[in-house]
């Protein structure tokens, strides 16, 4: 089966110092989606990167400056999960958010494309998300929680 269409996912953290783990959501503003809350992402162009991709969308839906997200989003890891029955492909960007972008997204004023973006734990937004993220991003988003609460110190 054919792959008709490349999407990708920027799945954001932060690690609070009060030792919770927040994700950043977004709220979408327009469209058939307005309302709907999912992680910042979109389809990438032909001949355009995974990363470029990830990049220029959170570029657009966010309307941070550029040195905000490259000097204050770090990679951790990516995976990539097929979906070929949906005959799409979907690239999953785990970053992890220094204090400037935490509060980068605290001040969002909104874009076109977003109208809100927020922090919220993984309880609070799970049936939030779109029945397309809660099949595609929210395994991942629960597993990758998983691993970084090992990591969290012990209170």
């Amino acid at each position: 089966m054919a792959i008709k269409e490349k999407k990708v996912r920027a799945v954001i953290y932060y690690l609070h110092p009060d030792n919770r783990i927040l994700f950043c959501i977004a709220t979408r503003a327009a469209g058939t989606m307005a309302g709907s809350k999912e992680c910042l992402g979109g389809g990438i162009a032909a001949r355009e990167t995974p990363v470029a991709a990830c990049r220029r969308e959170l570029k657009e839906e966010t309307g941070f400056p550029e040195k905000v997200i490259l000097k204050h989003l770090y990679p951790k890891t990516m995976c990539v999960n097929f979906f070929q029955e949906k005959e799409w492909e979907l690239h999953i960007f785990l970053l992890k958010a220094g204090p400037v972008f935490y509060r980068a997204v605290e001040n969002f004023t909104p874009t076109a494309e977003v109208s809100a973006l927020e922090w919220m734990e993984v309880s609070q937004f799970e049936t939030l998300l779109t029945p397309y993220q809660q099949e595609s991003v929210l395994p991942i988003i629960k597993d990758w929680y998983t691993q970084l609460q090992l990591y969290l110190p012990k209170v």
